[in-house]
This record gives structure tokens, sequence and C-alpha cells, in this order.
């Protein structure tokens, strides 16, 4: 642009030399013409100069921001390496504490065994049936049996013999004891305790093919295992944040009431910890203590019901017993789309002992399985509340018709409801490749995080209608009798 400039003042200088030289008017003319050209150009192009260098700082500006971006995410990147590497670091340093103590095998290796040595003291080790453990040491003047018991909250037949840990006891599995990595065949009470030694209290299922001693195969020896650790492990965390029974969490209160009430052999079959200690929180069962059973209505009869019965002492429902068979009253007609409720309400029901209408109890409609085989699944297990089911009945329940679901896990394990209240198999179902349904469903379980597929979701809602399907499921298989998870 300046090379134009000048160009310009030396065209200028010449016209005026013309002009000084030559008197012809129509030259004149024609340079006066030609200058106000240039000079026209010259404005241009200066805009041009004005427009572009207006670019060339937004350029800079947009520069420096990038700059200023790429400097900030380059500081976040490597506070995240820094981040990470630390955790590596705290990963590896927990990793070489517990290598410092335990072997390949998971025992404690001999040279902390020559520190309880001189420290006169002893080791037991618990494991539970999901396979946790927990390492406490002991003075050699501590009885073992004072251990387990106090420690380990443990329970100790009259012929030395643990019975329960943890308040953990179930007809299939037992405490195995083992001495320094030998079985023990004898009572606690026969053993002698010396410094240095480990004692290992094991659960271990019994009645299992495994075992020797059992007819359990291995996935109904996970059955067992991710019920323990559900009940036991997980629910109760997820419990403490629940203060009102009118969302899902009567799932939880239908099978923990089953496991906490179920008899065998004349005594209560199963103990977990949730079911001795109540597991949901103080808002939630002072929430249930203030109901006015007169003003309940709709479905959170049954959710009320399921709640309470579950965790009050001698509750008395008159109240609710009237108020909710006014309400069955009103189910005149099993219309479309009941098999989402009436299920809990002939459930509740019967367990009240109200009327349910004949149009209820013996309706010959069947739920829709377009859109998925759950309503179908509920619909069947609360008709066999007043109802025996064959497997004829249960045939809409396939595996080509659980393809309509999104979540496959719930939506099969809902097949048991109606299989356990039928007192059939879950395992008489099988697929096309002959898998049987236990099976298929535990296909959908992470062994190692021990969870289901929907579980792992973010917004998991509803896996734990997988766990209470499942304890019906357990109750039948044990007992051989039919298990109405509604009832």
């Amino acid at each position: 642009m300046r090379k134009k400039s000048l160009l310009f003042s030396i065209l200028v200088a010449g016209a005026l030399v013309t002009l000084a030289s030559c008197g012809n008017s129509e030259e004149l003319d024609d340079l006066k013409k030609e200058v106000a050209s240039l000079k026209e150009e010259n404005s241009t192009l200066k805009n041009d100069k004005d427009t572009l260098t207006q670019s060339n700082q937004t350029l800079s500006d947009e520069k420096k921001a990038l700059k200023d971006s790429n400097d900030s995410l380059r500081e976040d990147y490597s506070k995240i390496v820094t981040d990470f590497e630390k955790l590596k670091g705290d990963y590896k340093t927990l990793e070489g504490m517990y290598e410092s103590l335990v072997d390949a095998n998971g025992e404690l290796k001999s040279d902390v065994i020559n520190y309880l040595k001189t420290e006169d003291l002893y080791a037991v080790k618990y494991t539970d049936p999901a396979g946790g453990s927990q390492i406490l040491l002991f003075n050699d003047s501590v009885s073992l049996s004072q251990a387990i018991v106090t420690d380990f909250n443990g329970v100790i037949s009259d012929s030395g013999f643990v019975t329960s840990v943890k308040n953990y006891s179930d007809p299939n599995w037992y405490v195995a004891l083992y001495e320094n990595g030998e079985y023990t065949s004898v009572g606690v009470n026969d053993l002698v305790v010396d410094a240095g030694d480990v004692f290992d209290l094991k659960q271990e299922c019994l009645n299992s093919k495994e075992s020797g001693y059992g007819t359990l195969d291995e996935f109904d020896v996970l059955v067992d295992k991710a019920i323990y650790n559900y009940y036991v492990n997980v629910l109760p965390k997820k419990l403490q944040s629940v203060n009102t029974y009118t969302g899902s969490t009567y799932w939880d209160s239908m099978a923990l009431y089953k496991l906490k009430n179920t008899q065998l052999y004349g005594a209560n079959a199963y103990s977990y910890e949730s079911t001795v200690n109540n597991p949901f929180s103080y808002d939630y069962v002072t929430a249930l203590n203030n109901v006015n059973q007169s003003e309940l209505s709709g479905n959170n009869l049954f959710k009320y019901y399921y709640a309470d019965r579950l965790v009050a002492n001698n509750r008395n429902y008159d109240a609710l017993k009237t108020k909710y068979q006014s309400y069955l009253d009103t189910l005149t007609s099993y219309s479309a789309w009941g098999e989402y409720a009436n299920p809990f309400h002939t459930g509740a029901a019967k367990s009240l002992g109200l009327t349910v209408n004949d149009a209820i109890k013996n309706t010959e409609y069947r739920a829709d399985t377009t859109y998925g085989t759950d309503g179908l699944a509920w619909e069947l297990a609360g008709l066999a509340c007043y109802n025996t089911l064959t497997t004829a009945d249960l045939s809409g329940l396939s595996f080509e018709a659980l393809e309509n679901n999104a979540a496959k896990d719930v939506s099969l394990s809902a097949y048991i409801l109606p299989y356990a209240a039928s007192n059939i198999n879950f395992r008489e179902l099988k697929d096309s490749n002959d898998q049987d349904a236990l099976r298929v469903l535990f296909s959908y379980y992470d062994e190692s995080t021990m969870q289901f597929d929907t579980e792992k979701l973010s917004n998991d809602m509803s896996s734990n209608q997988i766990y209470a399907a499942l304890v019906a499921y357990k109750i039948q298989r044990d007992t051989n009798n039919a298990q109405n998870l509604f009832e």
C-alpha cells in the first residue's frame, strides 16, 4: 500500500510538470480525471488497510484467547496426571501393605506369624459368603471362643461349634473352622490357642455339589452369594438416604420380610444382618409411625403395609383393614394396566384376610407383552395367590417375549415370581440353546463386582426387583414349597 501512495505522488508531480509545459485543455482534463481516479483508489486502499488491521487485531485476540485456553487445559491435564500418579502410588502402597501381610493364597506370611509369636498374639480371620474377609489380632490370654463371640458376633453351640457369625445363618451354609490352614472337626473349646496361631472362620456352602454333600450347582450357590452381598453389604447403605415408604423400597421390604419369617424345621430358616438389625433410617421408621391408616389410599395402601409389617412390632391394623376393604370393593374388574397394581393389592389383601372380588381373582384378562413382560409376570404371581397355576399358564413368559424388554435382567427375574408362587422350578424354563433360565439370568451378572447389568446404570431404580425375585426363588428351592412374594 505504500507503493500505491508513492505512485500517486509521482503521477501528481508528473501531471504538474505536464501542466506547466502544455496548454492543451483536453489533456489537462484527462490528467485531472486520472488524478481524481487515483485519489479514489488510494482512499479505497486506505479503507482496505483499516479493515485488514481490524481483522488482524481480531485474529490476534482470538489467538491469545486460544493460547490462554490451551494453557489452562495443559494445567488441568497436568493436574489430572499428577492426581492419577498419586492414586497409582496410593494403590501400590496399599497393595504392598496387603502383600506384606499375606501370600498368594491369602494366608498370613511366616514373618507376620513370627511377629505374632514374639508379641504373644494370635489371629482370627473371618470370610463371609461373598468372599469378603476380616482379620483381627488377639492376645493369647484371650480364649478363642471369647474372640469369636465378642469381636465377630459369633454364636457357639453347646457342643462348641460355631453356628453363626455376624448374624448370618442359612441351612445351606455352615462355618468351617481352620487352625493354621488345617480343617478342624473339633469344637472351639477343644482347641488350644498358642501365640502365632491363625484361625480361619469360613462361611462355606455345605449343600453343594462341589462339597460332595449337597445338590446345589455353581449357579444356585451364586444365588445365595448374590443375595447375601446385596442384603448385607449393599442395601443398608442405599437405605440410609430413604425417608419415605412411598417409593420403590416395598420390593426390599417384601424380600426382607420373607427372609426374616420363613420357617424350616420348626425354626427361622435364615438370618442376615439386615433382618436382625433394621436397615432403614430413623426418619423412615418415624414416618411410618406417624401414618394415619384411615387416610391412606390407592397404592400407598400396599406400600405402607409391606413397609410397616417389616419394622413395626405388633402394630394394630384394624383401621388399615377397614380402609383397605373399602378400596378393594371398588375393584370390580381387571382393567387394562391393572397388572401393575392389582397383584400387590391381592397379596396384601390375602395376608390381611380381606375380600377380593372374583373378577380380580379369576380374571381371564392377560397383560399384553408387546412392550414388555413385567406386567404379565406380576399379574400371574398375583393370580397365584388364589389359583393353582401350571406350566401352561406361564407359557406367555418365554424367551421370545423377553426380547421386547429393555432391562432383560430385571424382566427375566420377574418370571421367577409366578414360578415360585406356583412351586414350579424356574430352571425348567430353557432358552433356544437349552440353557436354563437361572443360568441365563446370571449371564447378566458380573461376579467381580457382584452386580447385575442394571445395577451399574447411574439411573438404576429397579435392580432391587431382581434380588427380591431371587429371594422368592431361594426360599421355594430350599423349602420345596410355593413362595409368593406378594403375600
